[in-house]
């Protein structure tokens, strides 16, 4: 679980502030981590005035499957975690995550606020150009960013026209651990998403 938070915590960056007809809303991401492939879900399930409800699933080709809600806050661009849940099958009861738990990687590469508490304006300045992406759910114009640290280079793409998160690619290399190794790549959007843990539940 702990490279998935990882990989979690960059994508909150990308979200854009979600519309009430959002909801249900979301992307299909490719993720490999060690040559190991699984489906990643992202979805908005809930808006609220200053609140963001936003669900991951993924599984793998074992049937390992889970669900993680988080309950973000919003301030301007910036997203804020207040509380997460996680389910780890459709049978068992949601469980909360204590935010200590979350706050992993410290002095290893990218720490959690490198991402999570970090508005989209604010990587500008780390824009390396502008290229054409070839992924599964398509060819896409997008613009490349790299952040490094620690010996952890990150590569981004982003495009703001693909809603609600706007992050097409991401590539992960480090010399440190090999958990830095990892990648993103959107399949698809996807709508109308049913959420499987209770928003209301993380209040």
């Amino acid at each position: 679980m702990p490279f998935l938070i990882k990989i979690l915590s960059i994508v909150f960056m990308f979200l854009t502030i979600a519309l009430a007809d959002e909801v249900g809303a979301g992307s299909l991401f490719t993720a490999t981590l060690a040559n190991k492939k699984l489906d990643l879900f992202v979805y908005i399930t809930k808006v609220e005035n200053k609140a963001l409800f936003v669900e991951f699933h993924y599984s793998d080709s074992k049937g390992y499957k889970t669900w993680q809600h988080y309950h973000l806050k919003k301030l301007d661009e910036k997203l804020s975690l207040v509380k997460v849940l996680l389910k780890e099958s459709l049978e068992s009861e949601a469980r909360l995550i204590e935010k200590g738990k979350l706050e992993i990687n410290k002095g290893e590469g990218f720490p959690l606020y490198e991402f999570l508490f970090r508005s989209p304006k604010s990587i500008e300045k780390n824009l390396i150009g502008y290229e054409v992406v070839q992924l599964a759910a398509g060819t896409v114009n997008a613009r490349r960013y790299r952040k490094r640290k620690n010996g952890q280079i990150i590569d981004f793409w982003i495009n703001d026209q693909v809603k609600p998160i706007t992050l097409v690619k991401l590539v992960s290399r480090g010399t440190k651990s090999t958990s830095q190794n990892y990648s993103l790549e959107l399949k698809s959007l996807i709508k109308n998403v049913s959420a499987q843990i209770d928003p209301d539940r993380l209040k």
